[in-house]
């Protein structure tokens, strides 16, 4: 996930945690943890939209995102 912040931060390492903490207030780095938003955990690695435990909105899910 650190990795993804980075992406997102241009690369600076500093700016990534600033990133990540944002995220961290709504999202769970824990497989199948609940919070606002869905987990983290593998978004990297996985087709969006699968959180059978989340309901995402039309407008997101109608995106064409994988």
């Amino acid at each position: 996930m650190l990795t993804a912040c980075l992406l997102f931060a241009g690369g600076d390492g500093a700016n990534s945690m600033k990133v990540f903490n944002k995220w961290r207030a709504c999202h769970a780095l824990k497989a199948r943890k609940k919070k606002l938003d869905p987990s983290l955990h593998l978004v990297i690695s996985r087709t969006a939209w699968t959180e059978s435990y989340y309901k995402y909105s039309v407008v997101m899910t109608s995106t064409g995102i994988q």
